[in-house]
């Protein structure tokens, strides 16, 4: 997360305070927005800056396809 608080320093002029409070509105703006659980990784991806893992998304991603994908059937598509 530093390097975010200093590239917003740099950008916007502002101070370590105030980047880090902008930091955690977007960081909450997104988890409460995003579709868990996306919104929570942002979260911990903007407050800590490490890479979530995305295993437990694929494995999500992959149960709604199927889900999908058997509602389809039952609707006539194949």
């Amino acid at each position: 997360m530093q390097d975010l608080v200093k590239l917003l320093m740099e950008k916007t002029n502002i101070s370590e305070e105030t980047a880090k409070m902008a930091i955690q509105v977007v960081a909450s703006f997104a988890k409460e927005k995003l579709p868990e659980p996306v919104g929570g990784m942002m979260q911990t991806f903007l407050q800590t800056g490490e890479m979530p893992d995305f295993s437990s998304l694929a494995g999500n991603l992959g149960s709604a396809s199927k889900l999908l994908g058997g509602l389809g059937s039952m609707l006539g598509k194949k």
